[in-house]
Order: structure tokens, then sequence, then C-alpha cells
């Protein structure tokens, strides 16, 4: 979404609303990073208005949570896309994560008491340029503190995601957590494992990957959660998370992290990794031992190595890895040598001969095409050969005699 386009819907959003006579304002994450000074990745509104007058004052909208009254206004000419969600108050959680029973409200003020923390619950009013503040958040912003809002352990209960959510803020803005909302966190960590596999995958990615892993390392730690999902995690493993230089992928932040366990299929599995993710963080797993070795490697196999699509990622691995343990990086220096050294044609050379080529020359078709192709392509990569001529007489000496007569 255009951001520039999705701030200009939110103004407009939210004149319309007053205008007719309703409350109005951006609310959360995009009231707290302006007032940081930093860019919203998007705009969200809240307002008085029940869906049903929503959708009258915008006729194009179209309502993507009815159950928490949520109503997706759209900008077809500029792309912009905006939320816009009714006020509203929440009675007990059945679960941990959803509430038995919402009711709309007309008071922003109850609206901001249900949210999670003082820093989240923040209103703004564009067209008056007004904050609005029921909850302390701009004090907890400028003292760099991530607080629950009303009783800690009451919104942890409410929804235990909001356990992970509090280390992603405090890791993010490295910010200090309350310390009654810490002792609520550190109590109730171990209800995490509750939470659905998808959710806590996507909330520890954006853990992982964030600027300040370190910070989220420790206190991922400290309050326990670290342990309570990855029990399988051995006793100062991960370290090499820290040490990765962004930006940091998402395969490349859990190899870090996974690196050390004997069984990765089982977290992968709790934490529902798509099949290319597990093949990517697999593939950068199983990388670190092909690193060790790249000494010996013959020049083709390395030269094939180094220019799998994300070997940068390889070698960011490795090079975490060895100053984790305080080890020299001499492979990694080599690495680099060899990278300076060797140009794009060095490591992909055109290809003196094809499939077609190899019928031309009379040779039977199957499965062995490939394994001449490859041992040509070996060949070319060493240096041995350089020319058409000198592929032929290779791809013939490899045919095993099957020439047709």
């Amino acid at each position: 979404m255009p951001l520039e386009a999705g701030r200009k819907l939110a103004r407009r959003i939210v004149e319309t609303l007053q205008a007719a006579g309703y409350i109005a304002y951006w609310v959360g994450g995009c009231v707290r990073d302006r007032i940081l000074g930093l860019t919203p990745k998007d705009y969200d509104v809240a307002s008085s208005a029940v869906p049903e007058q929503i959708l009258r004052l915008f006729p194009d909208a179209e309502m993507i949570g009815a159950s928490f009254g949520v109503v997706q206004v759209r900008d077809a000419a500029t792309g912009g896309v905006v939320e816009v969600a009714t006020f509203r108050s929440e009675s007990s959680y059945r679960d941990g994560r959803h509430p038995e029973q919402i009711r709309y409200e007309t008071d922003a003020r109850l609206d901001a008491t249900r949210r999670d923390f003082t820093i989240n619950a923040l209103f703004y009013d564009p067209v008056k340029d007004e904050v609005i503040d029921f909850v302390g958040g701009q004090e907890d912003l400028h003292a760099g503190i991530v607080r629950a809002i009303g009783v800690p352990r009451e919104r942890f209960e409410e929804d235990h995601l909001r356990l992970l959510r509090a280390v992603r803020f405090a890791a993010r803005f490295g910010y200090e957590i309350e310390p009654r909302t810490m002792e609520a966190l550190r109590e109730l960590a171990p209800k995490i494992v509750r939470i659905a596999g998808e959710r806590l995958h996507d909330e520890m990615s954006l853990i992982l990957t964030g600027a300040n892993a370190a910070l989220a390392l420790r206190l991922l730690r400290k309050t326990g959660l670290l342990v309570a999902l990855l029990p399988e995690l051995p006793d100062g493993q991960g370290e090499r998370l820290a040490l990765l230089r962004g930006p940091v992928s998402m395969p490349l932040a859990w190899a870090a992290l996974l690196r050390g366990v004997s069984d990765v299929a089982a977290p992968m599995r709790r934490f529902r990794f798509s099949h290319a993710e597990k093949e990517q963080c697999i593939g950068l797993l199983k990388g670190e031992a092909q690193l060790d070795r790249v000494q010996e490697m013959p020049v083709a196999e390395l030269k094939r190595f180094l220019r799998v699509p994300n070997f940068n990622e390889h070698l960011e691995l490795h090079r975490a890895s060895r100053q984790a343990v305080g080890e020299n990086l001499a492979i990694y220096e080599h690495i680099q040598g060899l990278l300076a050294q060797w140009t794009v044609k060095d490591l992909w050379p055109p290809a003196l001969l094809n499939g077609d080529d190899l019928l031309q020359l009379g040779l039977l078709p199957g499965p062995h095409f490939r394994e001449i192709l490859n041992r040509v392509e070996n060949a070319q990569l060493e240096g041995r050969i350089t020319t058409r001529s000198q592929a032929i007489a290779l791809a013939l000496t490899q045919s095993g005699g099957d020439v047709h007569r």
C-alpha cells in the first residue's frame, strides 16, 4: 500500500466521520511512531460510529472483521487502504486469545483501556493536530518504558500473545519493561504455548529479525519465554543470532537460533514453518558443514557452492557462529578473498555445450546427459577447458560408447 496514500485516506476518513457527528481518531502504532519521529507502516482509525454507519458513509468499504467491528476502506485510485474499527470494550477471554463478548462503545477511553500497552493506546486527531492520551502512553514513550495497561496479569491472561509482544516492543525501541509488567510476564510465560503456532511463528519472526536481536534474546531468556517456546535449545545457544549483521531474513534468523538443536524438525512443526521456510532454514544449517571444509573442496564444487542464491546468508551465519565461540575467521576471510578475486564469469561461465549439442554429436539421450554436462562444466570451472572443441572432445570421452552407429 502506498504509504502517503494511506495517510491521506486516514485523514479523509476522520474528517468524514467527524463531519457526520461521530468521534474518530487515528489509533495505535501509527500514533506511537509519529510521536517517535518514525514513519508508520500503516494507519488505523477508531471511531464511535458502528460498522453499519461507516459502511453508509463509505459505500465501497467492506466488513473484514464482523465480530470485532472492523471495516476496511479502500481508495481504488491511489491504492490507499485503512482499517476503521468501532470503539469497543471486551468481556473475559475464554482461551487466552479471544474475548467472550465485545461491546461497541462511544467513549474512546473505554477503547483505550482494553488495549495491551500504554504506548499502543494513543489516539491522534489529525484535524485538530491533537494527541489524546487516557493511559499515560506519552509519558512512557518519553521514559522508554513498556507498561501493560491496568493490571498487567489481567492483560496477559486476556491474550497470551501479549507476552511476546511486550518483548518485541521493548527490543524494537530499546525500552525497559516496567517492573510489575515484567513480574506478570515471567509468571505467565509458560502459557505462551497455548497460542496457535502460526501466531507464534509471526511474532517470533518479527522479534528475531528486528534490529535489536541481542536485547530480544536477553529478554526472551529473562522472562522464561525462550525455554517455554524452545525447550530443546541447549543452554547458552542462540548467541550467534545477536551477532548477525542486518538486514536479517527470517530463515537466517531462525537458523542462527536453532543451530545446536539436534532435531530442528520439531520446533519447525511447532512454529508452523512453510515448506519453503523449512527448506531455506535447513539449507543454511547444512551449509555450515560445507563451509567448514571449503579449503579442501575441489574448485568446481566450491564455485557451485559460492553461487547458490543466498550464499551471503551462509557466509554470515558462519561468521556469526565462529565469532560466538571465539574462533578465528580464517574460512570467512578465505572466502571473502575468493569472492573478490573471482568474477561473475569465473563463477558462471557461458555453457560450452547443451543437450542438443550432445544429440548432434550422435550420443544416445538419457539420464547420463546431465552427468556428461556436469563433467564438462566441472572442467570449465576448474580451467581445464576453455573452448567448445575441448568440451566436445571431453563429452565424447565421457559417453561410455552410447553413440549412434
